[in-house]
């Protein structure tokens, strides 16, 4: 990753910031902003990049998040489907009330597991017990098109 800080936080832009820490072989990854177009690629590369250096699951701490364009929920499918063949592994999502309108809309909180807190989710992750949400190949490219996301 490049265009690093020295505590660990990347700007995606000037409305979008990134940041991450590890909390055992979990990544957290703070995603504050309105994730717009031009942040989809920036996005996916960092997160993709994440999953690299990680072994256990990617939590996306998304309450900061007041708009997410298409392209960037297009970058968290993809993350997902890089994650998919490593086992036990999962990208979980902590989002805003407006990412969870999004997911809900478009059928992905069947892919991502969604939880309220930061606690919460790496409870969930430390104890592996739920069904880890897949991602078929077939909804993909087709998950998010044509779908409003703008309030």
């Amino acid at each position: 990753m490049t265009d690093t800080t020295t505590d660990g936080r990347i700007p995606l832009s000037r409305y979008a910031q990134m940041a991450w820490h590890t909390d055992g072989p979990h990544t957290i990854t703070t995603i504050t902003g309105s994730l717009e177009v031009d942040e989809g690629v920036p996005l996916r590369e960092r997160l993709w990049a994440l999953v690299e250096q990680g072994s256990g699951d990617l939590v996306l701490d998304m309450s900061g998040v007041d708009f997410l364009d298409p392209t960037c929920l297009g970058a968290l499918v993809s993350t997902v489907k890089k994650v998919r063949p490593q086992p036990g592994r999962a990208v979980r999502v902590i989002p805003s009330d407006r990412v969870s309108k999004v997911l809900r809309l478009t059928s992905l909180t069947k892919v991502f597991p969604v939880h309220e807190t930061l606690d919460e989710a790496l409870r969930a992750a430390a104890s592996n017990t739920e069904n880890v949400h897949r991602l078929p190949a077939a909804e993909h490219s087709h998950a998010y098109d044509g779908v409003a996301t703008k309030p």
